[in-house]
């Protein structure tokens, strides 16, 4: 069984049962995979850029963990950005 890399109508997830790796579905699947996977290494250089940017960076010593629960616009607040 193979998950697929989409989701049916109903949210939930699909699987195939080939035993064909060449079939028009398990095709599919494979060529929007490497689209997904292309995405997010494209997404994953843009962050890392941004990481690595000095003016993008907190200028607070303290390290806090993620939550949740902040609105983006409070994060101006505690991070400033050097022009």
């Amino acid at each position: 069984m193979r998950l697929l890399p989409w989701t049916g109508t109903d949210g939930k997830a699909c699987y195939l049962s080939t035993d064909d790796p060449g079939s028009l579905l398990s095709r599919l699947a494979d060529d929007v995979e490497a689209a997904q996977l292309a995405s997010a290494e494209t997404v994953l250089a843009g962050a890392r850029a941004v990481l690595h940017d000095a003016k993008y960076r907190c200028q607070s010593r303290r390290r806090h963990p993620i939550r949740q629960d902040i609105h983006p616009a409070h994060l101006s607040m505690s991070c400033h950005t050097h022009q």
